[in-house]
């Protein structure tokens, strides 16, 4: 098994763990208005100090728990890990150039990130699909027929490209064969879907599924994202 293909395959082992582990869970019966209010106030805190990042860490952290759903953090955070390393490294190479602290520039900017990306990260495990779909459909039927099928096809696409790029790998098979047939699956994939649920469109009405336990959750995270904002 190539280096190539064992990176990719840990990769997309990765991203399917940490983004479609759980199916529709009591977190995502929330409503996304107040999750991306939470978002945007969070993201405005983490880049405010460290220790305000390091705050919104710990919330999110809590907010995992309450949910049930930790072992999406466990993933996430170690996704977060990718852009956070790369942004803290490039930081402190410029601030080595100028002469600077380069430990406390490294730290600055991983905490920023990792935090960062653990709210965006949060958002995406709690969005509710169902009013998400609902209200597309307000817009156009046929965009959100197409959102709730590419939801439901986005894991299995993600979790056949782990499968096969692991089997190739094992086969000794070259990596741009193996994305080649990715491709090509991925086109099969869709046209089964498309041909299998074509009439469905025309009967297609989402109702929107709320948990009023969810929603005080959220109002509650809005409240102390609020208050992160004095600090």
């Amino acid at each position: 098994m190539t280096s190539i293909s064992k990176i990719l395959s840990r990769l997309t082992q990765l991203v399917l763990r940490s983004l479609f582990l759980y199916g529709l869970i009591e977190a995502r019966k929330g409503s996304t208005l107040l999750q991306l209010l939470f978002t945007a106030m969070a993201l405005v805190v983490v880049v405010r100090s460290e220790f305000a990042a390091l705050c919104i860490l710990f919330v999110v952290f809590i907010v995992y728990i309450v949910y049930g759903i930790e072992k999406y953090l466990k993933y996430s955070l170690v996704l977060a890990l990718l852009p956070a390393i790369w942004m803290s490294l490039s930081n402190m190479l410029i601030i080595h150039l100028k002469g600077g602290d380069i430990i406390r520039a490294f730290l600055s900017v991983f905490l920023r990130a990792e935090a960062g990306s653990a709210v965006v990260l949060l958002l995406l495990h709690t969005l509710n699909i169902s009013e998400l779909c609902f209200l597309l459909y307000k817009l156009s039927p046929i965009t959100s027929f197409a959102t709730a099928l590419f939801w439901r096809l986005a894991s299995q696409l993600i979790k056949e490209t782990t499968e096969m790029l692991y089997i190739h790998g094992l086969k000794g098979e070259k990596t741009w064969k193996t994305l080649a047939m990715l491709f090509i699956r991925g086109e099969e994939v869709v046209q089964y879907f498309t041909e299998g649920i074509y009439l469905k469109q025309y009967s297609y009405k989402p109702k929107v599924v709320y948990s009023t336990r969810v929603i005080a959750i959220q109002i509650i995270l809005l409240v102390v994202a609020m208050l992160l904002q004095f600090l």
